[in-house]
């Protein structure tokens, strides 16, 4: 069955300001998640990660252990951890998404943290409508 998790972090030490860093993780996620099927996608504003993965339970698991002692990130913040009945970003393993227009009318002000699980849903959605027509 497949699972789904939606979190938001905290970047800590070079991962909130330095672009190599975000591209460090990116190829290493990609790699990952290659080998263990699973997918995702992940927004990086205002120094906080918002990432969507999706998976078979085991290595669902196995990627959030490996998240949690992650010391790229902290106050991790799972809105959704259970299961979906498909995958909603596709068959990637991992994409980097990016605010448009209609991202940012969906968050405004707000940082990542202030989002609940709906409005979470409808921004990587929209951050990832512009990516695939990108």
């Amino acid at each position: 069955m497949l699972q789904r998790a939606i979190y938001v972090s905290d970047a800590t030490g070079e991962a909130g300001s330095n672009l190599l860093s975000l591209v460090q993780i990116l190829g290493v996620s990609d790699a990952n998640n290659r080998r263990d099927h699973l997918t995702g996608v992940l927004l990086f504003h205002g120094g906080q990660f918002l990432q969507a993965i999706e998976g078979k339970r085991t290595d669902l698991d196995r990627l959030i252990r490996r998240l949690k002692a992650d010391p790229r990130h902290s106050n991790l913040r799972f809105l959704v951890d259970g299961p979906a009945e498909g995958r909603n970003h596709g068959e990637a393993p991992m994409v980097r998404l990016q605010l448009n227009t209609g991202a940012h009318e969906i968050l405004g002000d707000d940082a990542l943290s202030d989002l609940d699980l709906p409005r979470a849903e409808a921004l990587l959605r929209a951050a990832a409508t512009h990516t695939a027509a990108a």
